[in-house]
């Protein structure tokens, strides 16, 4: 609100007067009123109407304005007025930019650590794996003897172990696989295709039969190696072994040799492959 207004200044110098006008034209004469008789001078008669004015003259030319005064010395100001009623908030001024972010501050000395909790209840035991593939293990039996048999004719020879050739094992697999190797030599110079048979038994069981021939030229028997498979139960001991069994198919009847330990050309050796 406007505070209420200082007095008035002191009024400035009066400017210089300007020329005076033209006078303006004189008005017509009223017409001349008869003369009275002359007598006693009778009482003045009233005045006669007054003329009709001249016509003005034009107005002179304006002075110049006179100099403007000295201001008045200013008053002492008004009390100041009651503020206004606070006038309707203006909209919301659009964000500024994001100003830069300042530097990380030091890091706080590290609190105390806090006290361990109680332990929590123990899970239930997992169900256990599937059992793991067992390592191979491998059984073997050599001759580390000289061996021999007589071979009567055939169908009188008898079976029997042959030294040497015989395993007992604990298998760790349902797998097994026996392999088996020889070579054998007869007596005199009956040569014929005199035979020598062997078989495999395990425990009281005969699993198979398999056979060597001698030569018409010589008094040896062709080398045997043969494999086979066989089954055992985890756990349960078994014996496994070679026998042997020999036949003359003519006379002179012969003898079989297995001299492994004195002739490099002789052997015999039994393997047992435990497997998955």
């Amino acid at each position: 609100v406007t505070g209420t207004a200082g007095a008035t200044g002191a009024n400035g110098t009066t400017g210089v007067a300007g020329v005076t006008g033209a006078a303006g034209a004189t008005g017509a004469v009223g017409a001349t009123g008869a003369n009275g008789v002359t007598g006693t001078a009778g009482a003045t008669g009233a005045n006669g109407t007054t003329g009709v004015a001249g016509v003005t003259g034009a107005a002179g030319a304006t002075g110049a304005v006179g100099a403007t005064g000295a201001n008045g010395v200013t008053g002492t100001a008004g009390a100041t007025g009651a503020n206004g009623t606070t006038g309707v908030a203006g909209a919301t001024g659009a964000a500024g930019a994001t100003g830069a972010v300042g530097a990380t501050g030091s890091n706080g000395v590290t609190g105390a650590v806090g006290a361990t909790g109680a332990n929590g209840t123990t899970g239930s035991i997992g169900s256990t794996g599937a059992t793991g593939p067992t390592g191979v293990v491998t059984y073997k039996a050599l001759g580390t003897s000289d061996a021999s048999i007589a071979a009567p004719l055939v169908g009188s020879g008898v079976w029997v172990d042959m030294p040497d050739m015989t395993l007992t094992i604990t298998p760790l697999n349902t797998n097994l696989n026996l392999e088996f190797s020889a070579r054998c030599t007869y007596s005199s110079t009956n040569y014929d295709e005199h035979r020598m048979r062997y078989r495999i038994v395990q425990g009281a069981t005969v699993l198979k039969e398999f056979h060597s021939y001698g030569s018409f030229t010589f008094n040896a028997t062709n080398p045997v190696t043969m494999t086979y498979p066989i089954t055992g139960v985890v756990g349960t001991p078994t014996t496994i072994k070679i026998q042997w069994n020999a036949e003359s198919v003519s006379n002179p009847t012969v003898t079989f040799y297995n001299y492994s330990t004195t002739y490099d050309y002789m052997y015999r050796s039994l393997t047992i492959t435990d497997k998955p």
